[in-house]
């Protein structure tokens, strides 16, 4: 073998070409979310979702809310750009994180499960779904996957810190609860001892069973979201627009929100195309069928998520993510396959850039690669003056004034 085909044979791996193509969609991603900057800075939805505060007292989904008010509320800076600079690290942070997960797999359905238009690349189809409190859960799950992939030592500190996120997470955005069985699976997967993993699995379902209690009992009340909504507005923080979506939504009570989800339920049959497809590479590779008392705890949980609220793309999504994470620390990603065909590889080019399930509204929507392509090259300020070009831009315009 000549020195060129080893150099081709070592580094252009199914795996390599995997890690590629996720840090390249999630550059796109960014780009699509700086680049429609002026949509999302003040959205009810994606920015003030993340705006949700202690102001009115303690409330559920406050947590993350309330430490950007600590860090903005004295400086008058707009506090939807913050917003959007966190949401960008959070994913790139979990893209990265995914990337080291990746190194080592054997299997060659690696791609498919980590490039499924409604996993790691979900952003880059629907950006209005795409930067949402859920990133914080994945991130803290991916961190104690690392943790499969140390030391002892390494892996109490992974988790740790994996911990501390999952609680941001939680009592920022309570249906992280529902993902417990994959937190389940993952510390099960590290080399601790049999002592440690039990305590850990301890201090998270402790925590999920503290957070989302607390979440019932302090659910929200119209005087709290005002409260919230004066808050930010008193501090300059953003403009009246951000009081609608999220921060309304905290005084919804448990009665309207079944109810508007109810109103939403024949939309339910036109997304289960896009839910089983989701299934595709884990039943193709015959995971499901090897693995089906964590994949059984994982939909079931995940299926809770479909009566409290009527995203039902961003369910799928997590689902997704949910799925892909255990695939991640499973024995799975080392089990040799064979050689893939011309075939395989078409069709997983397929796979990739064909589909995606919009986030909420229509469900038959069609969202592919090319519509995502499409809309980064027509922002041309976003796509050939990278989004962080313009980041440091106007953050040296700021630090002169």
């Amino acid at each position: 073998m000549t020195l060129r085909n080893r150099w081709r044979t070592k580094w252009f791996t199914r795996e390599h070409l995997t890690i590629l193509a996720l840090l390249g969609l999630s550059y796109l991603s960014v780009n699509q979310y700086f680049a429609g900057r002026a949509k999302w800075v003040h959205s009810p939805l994606d920015v003030g979702d993340w705006l949700i505060n202690y102001q009115g007292g303690f409330v559920r989904r406050g947590l993350v809310g309330q430490l950007f008010y600590w860090l903005t509320s004295s400086s008058h800076r707009d506090i939807g750009l913050l917003v959007m600079e966190f949401d960008a690290l959070i994913l790139l942070l979990l893209a990265a994180t995914v990337s080291y997960l990746v190194v080592g797999s054997k299997n060659a359905w690696v791609s498919w499960v980590v490039l499924s238009p409604v996993a790691f690349a979900f952003s880059t189809y629907d950006t209005p779904g795409g930067f949402r409190k859920e990133n914080l859960l994945f991130l803290a799950l991916a961190f104690a996957a690392v943790a499969t992939r140390t030391t002892h030592r390494f892996s109490h500190i992974w988790l740790g810190l994996a911990t501390l996120v999952y609680l941001l997470a939680l009592f920022s955005w309570e249906p992280s609860a529902f993902s417990l069985p994959v937190a389940w699976w993952i510390i099960g997967q590290t080399r601790l001892p049999v002592l440690s993993i039990r305590r850990w699995r301890a201090v998270w379902v402790g925590s999920a069973v503290i957070g989302f209690g607390l979440s019932v009992l302090f659910h929200g009340s119209p005087a709290e979201s005002e409260a919230v909504c004066h808050s930010i507005l008193s501090a300059h923080l953003s403009t009246p627009a951000i009081c609608t979506g999220g921060i309304t939504s905290i005084s919804w009570t448990t009665g309207s929100e079944f109810t508007h989800v109810l109103s939403y339920y024949p939309k339910y049959l036109w997304y289960i195309p896009w839910y089983c497809l989701s299934f595709l590479p884990f039943l193709l590779s015959g995971w499901v069928k090897r693995h089906w008392q964590i994949t059984a705890s994982v939909v079931s949980l995940n299926s809770a998520l479909f009566l409290v609220g009527s995203d039902y793309g961003r369910w799928i999504h997590i689902l997704a993510m949910s799925l892909a994470l255990v695939w991640l620390t499973s024995p799975e990603r080392l089990r040799s396959t064979s050689k893939r065909t011309w075939r395989e590889r078409v069709a997983l080019v397929m796979w990739i850039s064909l589909w995606s399930a919009p986030w909420s509204g229509n469900p038959v929507l069609w969202r592919g690669l090319a519509v995502s392509a499409y809309r980064n090259i027509s922002h041309p300020v976003g796509f050939y003056y990278p989004w962080c070009y313009n980041w440091l831009v106007a953050h040296l315009l700021h630090s002169v004034h």
